[in-house]
């Protein structure tokens, strides 16, 4: 199943798919299908060919019940491409339908590395023995906490690792806009929409570093400015442009 907000080519890319392998496609935003299957969900399913495309399947939540035998008969040739806009995963009582028998694939909005045309570097970047980034400057405006989240979770998303993205915020008033873990390591980003950076601008990093001890990798704040400055141990300023930037073999880097 594919898994996406409305718009944002989940449609495109099951016709792509499946059209070269022979899958029929269905609609439910089509009225006379979405009516269709409601009346009879059982009928709709038995009168599917054994490759079939149907988009925006949260749409009829009974049908994972009703695509439950015919998979469970068929495990050899049935094959289904479905799609959806919201989480299927809360859908009642899908947990004993097709539990076990669907592999979802979450697709994003395109990340500003594709429109960029670059590589998916910036987390290999945060935890690399040498941390490296290059100098640039953007022009992104009113940037927000949100976008550098969105941006960072795309590429975890599409990491051949697993990557954890958390917030911290504690009792005395330390904040740190963003956790990223790998493993054991933990670096810490804060987001400034500024063209400057101050010593002041780390204190939720530093925090960070004093509770997570050797499991601190490194702190970076973003800003919107050009070029990559250190501020002490692991700790750098960075170019918010490095979200999406090509990675040079050797730029500025956090601790030798």
């Amino acid at each position: 199943m594919i898994h996406a907000p409305r718009q944002c080519g989940k449609t495109t890319l099951a016709q792509q798919v499946g059209r070269r392998r022979g899958f029929r496609y269905y609609t439910f935003d089509d009225a006379a299908t979405l009516a269709a299957a409601r009346a009879d969900v059982t009928g709709f399913v038995a009168r599917l060919e054994r490759r079939a495309i149907l988009d925006e399947v949260q749409r009829v939540p009974e049908l994972f019940a009703a695509l439950k035998p015919t998979v469970d008969a068929n495990r050899a040739s049935v094959r289904l491409i479905l799609t959806g806009s919201s989480n299927v995963l809360l859908v009642p009582r899908l947990s004993d339908s097709l539990a076990g028998r669907i592999e979802i694939l979450r697709l994003y909005p395109l990340a500003q590395i594709e429109l960029e045309r670059a590589p998916p570097a910036f987390l290999n970047a945060l935890f690399s023995d040498r941390q490296i980034f290059p100098p640039g400057r953007t022009l992104l405006g009113q940037l927000l906490e949100t976008f550098v989240f969105g941006e960072i979770a795309k590429q975890a998303a599409a990491h051949p690792e697993r990557i954890g993205l958390y917030h911290l915020r504690d009792k005395d008033g330390y904040e740190v806009d963003i956790v990223v873990q790998r493993g054991t390591q933990h670096v810490g980003i804060e987001v400034k929409a500024a063209s400057s950076v101050h010593e002041a601008d780390f204190r939720g990093i530093k925090r960070l570093r004093e509770l997570l001890g050797v499991r601190f990798h490194g702190g970076i704040v973003l800003y919107d400015g050009d070029h990559v400055l250190p501020f002490g141990e692991r700790l750098l300023a960075v170019p918010l442009s490095a979200l999406w930037s090509r990675i040079p073999r050797r730029t500025a880097h956090i601790a030798d």
